[in-house]
């Protein structure tokens, strides 16, 4: 069995080229960005926030997605690519 290591990281967030209400945060010293709606988090271009970053096709545990209320972002126990809500970077203050 692998293990997964959910890193907390810090991310830029810069204005997505084709979108008015999404933003790209680029994970600093990983080659990681995820695509969010900037309005949901409050964010804005040029702003430095902290998350918690889980890959896309990380397999969670069942009891995981139920304590955290994870399961928009989930199917059959892996994080999806493309998600109803905003990514799994939490944005952390």
């Amino acid at each position: 069995m692998s293990s997964l290591i959910a890193d907390i990281v810090e991310f830029d967030v810069e204005k997505h080229p084709q979108a008015d209400k999404l933003s790209i945060a680029k994970i600093r010293g990983k080659a990681w960005q995820c695509v969010f709606n900037h309005e949901q988090w409050g964010l804005k271009a040029g702003d430095v926030g902290r998350g918690l970053y889980v890959p896309i096709e990380a397999l969670l545990p069942e009891n995981l997605i139920a304590e955290h209320n994870l399961a928009n972002y989930v199917h059959k126990g892996r994080i999806r690519s493309i998600l109803p809500t905003p990514p799994l970077l939490t944005i952390l203050s």
